[in-house]
């Protein structure tokens, strides 16, 4: 389902940081929050990646890690990308306007649990539609939920996570400052494309 509401948080001058993830709570993670795109150089420009290449390339380095469970599960979902990316055929006319749509101050976080079918079957689909209307690693996060939702990429979560995979949307203004246009809780209501188009047209 789609639920839409808006929250701000402070930045970290400076580091382009972010504590949290909406400050629902009095505990935090931490969240890289993108400079703007016309910031970067000519070189940073080259190494943003599609949001498919940035979720297998956050699956590869998960699966490093020394717990012999977590790794299993990275390395099984990164199996399974490829061919859930490529079956997912998303409709064309919501992707000609999400084309058109200004995505230089959008950032778009995906909290999924790397055990998780859903997760599994929609996120891959969901990097499908985030490539073909040209967002790229620039705009797109992928963070890890551990079974019993309490973690997010091994720290307390900030907010209350019910089900995965969890997509949030927000627009950053010219300070850095976020506000969350809405969310996509599990599955899409329509489809990844007409969810995402309503958010990011709907809000503005």
């Amino acid at each position: 389902m789609i639920v839409k509401r808006s929250s701000k948080l402070l930045i970290l001058c400076g580091t382009w940081v972010l504590l949290g993830s909406c400050g629902l709570t009095q505990k935090s993670t931490m969240a890289i929050v993108y400079p703007p795109l016309s910031a970067l150089e000519n070189n940073d420009k080259e190494e943003i990646m599609r949001c498919k290449e940035r979720l297998k390339s956050t699956l590869t380095d998960f699966g490093g890690l020394t717990d012999s469970a977590e790794r299993s599960d990275a390395e099984m979902f990164l199996g399974l990308v490829e061919e859930r990316y490529n079956s997912y055929k998303p409709a064309d006319a919501a992707i000609s306007k999400l084309v058109a749509v200004d995505k230089s101050q959008i950032l778009v976080e995906v909290f999924g649990g790397n055990w998780c079918s859903d997760t599994h079957a929609g996120v891959p689909e969901f990097c499908k539609v985030l490539d073909l209307c040209g967002f790229t690693s620039y705009h797109f996060e992928y963070h890890r939920v551990s079974r019993d939702k309490m973690l997010v990429d091994g720290q307390s979560r900030s907010f209350e996570i019910v089900s995965v995979p969890l997509v949030r949307i927000y627009k950053l203004d010219s300070e850095g400052q976020r506000t969350l246009l809405g969310e996509i809780v599990e599955m899409p209501r329509e489809s990844w494309e007409a969810d995402l188009l309503k958010l990011v047209v709907g809000s503005w």
